[in-house]
């Protein structure tokens, strides 16, 4: 595969801004995320809709998404209605100072197919794994790796819901499972 390395340079590696992105067969890592109110998201790659009708899909196939830093989401970031594709793709050994050391997602939907999100570390206590919040998004997991996240939250996934009402993870947010090893409840 090709290797897009930022050698810890003080941005996110891949970007889709109100657009839609697809990448197959990289490397990403050496991102250390995009700086937005004193914070950093999306270390690796991040996908950005500037208002709720913006579209903006990141869509990454048979990549992988490796030893990146942010304060949220080191591996991938959806900020603000950014939607994330991964298939294919594994998201692991990621570090993130706050929340959501593998995906940090807020308010877009995320769907992983036939990958994994795993190995990866939050330090803030919430998401090793991932971080989902504001309970837009939807999650769709189909033969996905969720384990050996740090902190293992949510029933062994190492996945965090910011917002949950009841056992069905907020009101319009979804987490669907179909089997996947430590995967959901």
């Amino acid at each position: 595969s090709t290797i897009l390395d930022y050698a810890g340079g003080a941005r996110t590696v891949v970007t889709a801004t109100n657009s839609e992105l697809y990448l197959e067969g990289f490397t990403i890592t050496g991102g250390m995320g995009t700086t937005a109110s004193a914070s950093t998201y999306g270390g690796g790659a991040m996908s950005f809709a500037t208002t709720s009708t913006s579209v903006s899909t990141l869509t990454l196939q048979s990549c992988e998404v490796t030893g990146n830093l942010a304060s949220y989401g080191a591996g991938v970031a959806s900020y603000s209605y950014g939607d994330v594709v991964l298939l294919e793709t594994d998201v692991h050994d990621n570090t993130a100072s706050v929340a959501g050391g593998g995906l940090y997602i807020q308010k877009g939907d995320i769907s992983c197919t036939d990958g994994g999100v795993f190995d990866n570390t939050a330090s803030g206590a919430e998401g090793g794994g991932a971080w989902f919040g504001y309970t837009q998004g939807h999650v769709y997991s189909t033969n996905c790796d969720w384990t050996g996240n740090s902190p293992d939250d949510l029933a062994g996934t190492g996945t965090f819901f910011e917002t949950v009402p009841d056992a069905t993870y907020g009101a319009g947010a979804t987490f669907t499972c179909g089997g996947n090893p430590g995967c959901g409840p």
